[in-house]
């Protein structure tokens, strides 16, 4: 809890789970349109994604927490892994043979969220 600055209350698991929801939702949304028989295999490939991605990122404040690193060598991570992720997607993607608007709308999702969230805290 003192990573994030306080408790973790509910609301903030409700804020969580919803963008996650959403997110679901739209790929799944997507996918229906684009190739519906490969959706279940795109959202298991995009689960494995998400948690790559954020047990690298706790891996990361875990690190520079333990070992008194600084902030900005940590954020070179936060910068690195979603790009990591990007190339990752695009080549599960290709491996699918879903073409490219499940990462087109997995980024505009993601970047949708980030500023929906920028703004809140303004």
């Amino acid at each position: 809890p003192s990573l994030i600055g306080g408790n973790v209350t509910g609301e903030m698991f409700i804020r969580e789970f919803t963008i996650c929801a959403g997110h679901i939702m739209v790929q799944s949304f997507v996918l229906t349109r684009c190739q519906k028989g490969k959706m279940w295999d795109y959202l298991g490939n995009m689960a494995t994604l998400s948690l790559a991605g954020s047990l690298a990122l706790f891996l990361i404040t875990i690190i520079c927490m333990r070992f008194n690193i600084s902030w900005y060598i940590g954020w070179t991570g936060v910068f690195l892994i979603p790009i990591l992720m990007i190339r990752e997607h695009v080549r599960r993607s290709r491996l699918l043979g879903i073409g490219y608007w499940p990462t087109v709308t997995w980024i505009l999702y993601r970047v949708l969220v980030f500023i929906i969230l920028l703004l809140s805290i303004l």
